[in-house]
């Protein structure tokens, strides 16, 4: 079902950031779409641990994210909008309270809509820019063990903010390489309550390639 969402979200923005470019006249620059992928970090099991007093025998809050995106320029030369899908990755962790144990796994996926303010180099052909944005992150949560008198899976689906800043360079008039940078902070509704935007908090570091049409 998350699944589901998540494909119908990112139909949904890219039918937004397609109806964007059609108003713009013919001499706008390119569409284009692009995929990345890097190294993501997740704040949640280190945070996890000291929240509840857990004893953390294992965390891997590290893991391989990419991103598929689309390009819209706007008539300014100084800004793009970009709609994307985002893996940000699956964490697990091992916890002890006592004599007790639990094992988490989370996997984060979303869809997210930005602005990139941008400063063009060397006649257009390079540029560093900055990012902002909002959209929704779905998460997946199991939980198992003794620790607690329940096990749990739980998918929630929160608004995220993010922010970045990165280069692209046109390797020619339709390829171009790009390497960025970004935070997510991502507020999920929990089975109990709200998860606090620095506990779930995911930073990623990628390069990708984009084609403009």
């Amino acid at each position: 079902m998350n699944k589901l969402l998540a494909i119908c979200a990112a139909t949904s923005l890219i039918s937004f950031s397609a109806h964007v470019y059609a108003e713009t006249d013919n001499t706008s620059p390119q569409l284009y779409i692009g995929a990345s992928i890097g190294n993501a970090k997740n704040a949640y099991m280190k945070e996890l641990s000291k929240l509840n007093n857990f004893s953390a025998s294992n965390k891997e809050d590290t893991d391989t994210a990419f991103k598929i995106f689309i390009g819209v320029p706007t008539n300014s030369p100084y800004l793009d909008l970009r709609a994307s899908f985002v893996h940000l990755g699956n964490y697990e962790g091992s916890f002890q309270l006592n004599d007790k144990a639990a094992s988490v796994e989370l996997s984060l996926n979303g869809i997210y809509l930005d602005a990139l303010p941008k400063y063009p180099l060397f006649n257009n052909k390079a540029a560093v820019f900055v990012s902002a944005g909002i959209g929704y992150t779905i998460k997946d949560e199991k939980v198992k063990g003794s620790v607690f008198s329940y096990d749990l899976q739980d998918t929630g689906v929160g608004v995220t903010f993010k922010y970045g800043a990165g280069v692209s360079f046109d390797i020619n008039a339709n390829l171009g390489v790009m390497a960025e940078i970004e935070n997510y902070h991502i507020a999920v509704e929990d089975h109990n309550q709200d998860i606090d935007l620095s506990l779930m908090k995911t930073s990623i570091a990628s390069a990708g390639v984009y084609y403009r049409f």
